[in-house]
């Protein structure tokens, strides 16, 4: 009985988790360039039981049970791995000049306060200094570094090659990694490399005037939160369930007559 109620605990935490993800995509649904997170619940690694000292012999060739094994006893449930999907997400067009969006494996390299890190969210502006730049103020990077576009008018060709005026200024700095799953997520829509991150030859189509489209699709993360909400519930029952005849067997069965 009590094993019961842990067991449900544990069905009820990995469903909470699995929910916050999926909240969390909810919220970022209209996040330019954001990738979801998924969550894989699993089993919890099973205990064998068998008996003990039930009709055991001796024989010639040592002690044999008869009845050695009962069966696998379950214990529970645990989200076994949470990951990022890393799929491609909608491209559209928004006719503004400082928007790009990447269509293939890769990210933008952009530098903020010393540090670098990758995005796919490709809203970009221009600041007084003429630097591109994001949302949030992080310098976007061509080859050479901070890319500087002035104040005229730029185009970026599918190459992420950099022109102002028929003049060559700089490339894109577009980084592809071999596992974008070894990225570390460090929150504003941002990731950064990591220890086991192997950075890779770039296969990246930039298109200037369009942007990238979060890949949640709102129906599906609806669908898997009713489910997740239902999951959670049933454990919840079961507890209850548990503690009422827990306190019958408290109260009731083992009194003393």
């Amino acid at each position: 009985m009590i094993r019961g109620l842990q067991m449900s605990k544990q069905g009820m935490i990995a469903q909470q988790k699995k929910q916050d993800n999926i909240s969390n995509n909810i919220v970022n649904a209209s996040t330019h360039g954001y990738k979801k997170d998924q969550s894989v619940i699993g089993a919890k690694p099973e205990m064998f039981i068998h008996r003990l000292n039930d009709a055991i012999y001796d024989t010639s060739f040592g002690r044999r049970d008869l009845k050695p094994g009962v069966g696998a006893l379950g214990t529970g449930t645990i989200v076994d791995e949470t990951f990022t999907n890393f799929s491609q997400g909608p491209v559209t067009q928004t006719d503004r000049t400082n928007d790009f969006a990447l269509v293939g494996q890769g990210f933008f390299t952009v530098s903020h306060n010393g540090e670098e890190y990758l995005t796919r969210d490709g809203e970009f502006n221009v600041d007084t200094q003429g630097n591109l730049v994001t949302n949030k103020g992080a310098f976007v990077l061509g080859q050479n570094g901070p890319l500087n576009v002035g104040n005229a008018d730029f185009q970026v060709n599918e190459q992420g090659e950099v022109y102002s005026d028929g003049e060559y200024i700089d490339t894109l700095n577009i980084t592809s990694v071999e596992n974008p799953n070894s990225l570390l997520k460090m929150g504003e829509n941002l990731l950064q490399l990591t220890d086991e991150s192997e950075v890779v030859e770039a296969n990246t189509t930039v298109r200037q005037s369009y942007l990238e489209q979060s890949n949640v699709n709102l129906a599906e993360e609806m669908v898997d939160m009713l489910a997740t909400m239902r999951a959670y519930e049933a454990n919840q029952r079961a507890i209850q369930t548990h503690d009422e005849t827990l306190g019958k067997a408290v109260n009731e069965i083992a009194q003393l007559r």
